[in-house]
This record gives structure tokens, sequence and C-alpha cells, in this order.
């Protein structure tokens, strides 16, 4: 009987054997099938960096491998810019703040320019890059003069929309607060300039629709209204 339990205790200890030689337990096998079943194939030792690696490393490789087309597509609008800067006669004193828009076509890229951080309204490059990674820009940009905002004349916001209380009132929707905006006047013989004026939603007492008015700072006088809300970019 005592032989036999020896005997018993030499074949599993064999078997364990074999086992730990071939490297692969039961419960490794069975880890292993499951992630087959899964389709993903677990990585032979002293294997690295294969196409049977786990999901986990697979992911992480893909995600340190990503190209964004998006920044991809800003930094050649960038390159482009920056190229045609002096053909285009960009002031040094004017700041382009980029926003990028996406279509099947490729990206647009708009360039809002500020001088200060006060936006010129209506003055903008855009430029476009295709599926192909190529560049064409639209310019709707003037090279004027740089305003001298520290003694730039301003008439009090308070007092310029008062003049005008007969024709507009206040926006509900809208609080009335002023944004300081440059409009460039390019309504007289002389070469075109920008004006700092004022910028508020209001609405028109005579037909009762919102709209937006842009008042000279010096005088309150009306440079331009647009009827809507947000129509004119800021």
């Amino acid at each position: 009987m005592k032989r036999f339990f020896q005997l018993c205790v030499v074949a599993v200890t064999l078997a364990l054997v074999a086992l730990y030689l071939t490297g692969e337990t039961d419960f490794e096998w069975q880890e292993h099938a499951a992630i087959q079943a899964k389709g993903f194939q677990r990585p032979s030792k002293g294997s690295l960096g294969s196409a049977s690696m786990l999901p986990a490393a697979r992911d992480r490789v893909r995600d340190e491998s990503f190209i964004d087309p998006e920044q991809v597509a800003l930094e050649k609008a960038n390159e482009y810019l920056k190229s045609h800067r002096e053909e285009w006669h960009i002031q040094s004193f004017h700041e382009l703040r980029s926003e990028m828009e996406t279509s099947p076509l490729g990206h647009s890229v708009r360039y809002d320019v500020y001088q200060d951080g006060i936006p010129v309204l209506a003055s903008a490059i855009l430029v476009q890059i295709d599926l192909r990674g190529n560049a064409s820009a639209t310019i709707d940009y003037q090279a004027i003069e740089k305003i001298d905002l520290a003694n730039a004349k301003m008439m009090p916001f308070e007092e310029a929309l008062n003049n005008l209380s007969d024709k507009f009132g206040e926006d509900p929707a809208v609080p009335a607060t002023p944004r300081k905006v440059i409009l460039i006047n390019r309504t007289t013989q002389q070469a075109p300039f920008g004006e700092l004026a004022y910028l508020v939603s209001v609405i028109d007492k005579t037909h009762g629709t919102p709209l937006e008015l842009v008042l000279r700072a010096s005088d309150g006088q009306v440079l331009k209204k647009v009827f809507g809300r947000s129509e004119i970019r800021r």
C-alpha cells in the first residue's frame, strides 16, 4: 500500500513537471482559448510589438501613431498664411485668430483680424485646404493704419444710445452691453480707414425687430445696422 502511494506521488510529480516544461498550464490554455475566441492571439513568449499583441497594447500603439487631420490642415494653413503675409500686406499690429470648419471637400481656416484685442469687422482671410493638401485663399483684408486707441475720442455709450432712444430700444433677449469694434470706412474717396465703434443689439421700435447697430464711438452716429441677431461676425 505504501509502495502504491509512493508511485502515485511520483506520477503526479512527473505530470506537473511535464506541464511546466510545455509552458502552458490548464489555466493558461483556457485563457489562450478565450482570447482566440474573441479574435485576438496571445503573443508568443519573447515577442514584442507583433500583430498578435493583446487589445490594450494594440490600442495604445494606435493612439500613439494617430495623426489628427485637422491639426495637419491648420499647420498647412498657417504656413501658407505666413508665406503670403508680405504679399497680402498684413500689418504687423494686426492679430489673426483662426477658426476651422471641416467639409467633405477639405478644411477651411478663417482668420479674423484684431487690433489690441478689438475685432475688425468684415475683415478676414479664408485659407482652404483640399483633400490633397493643396492650399488656396480668399482675401477680404484691408491694410488700414493703426488706430491710436489710447487717445481715441469716445462718447459715453449710454449717451450715444440715449440719443437714438426715439428709434431704438433695448433688446430684452440680449443685454445692452456695448462691445468695442473697429469698422473699416470705405465710403469716402480717400483710402479706407478704421473707425473705433460700439457694437450693440437693440430693437427697432418702428418694426419691432431685433438688429445690431455699429455706432461711431466719437459721436454716436450710426455707421451700420444689420437686422437680426449676431449677424455681424465678431
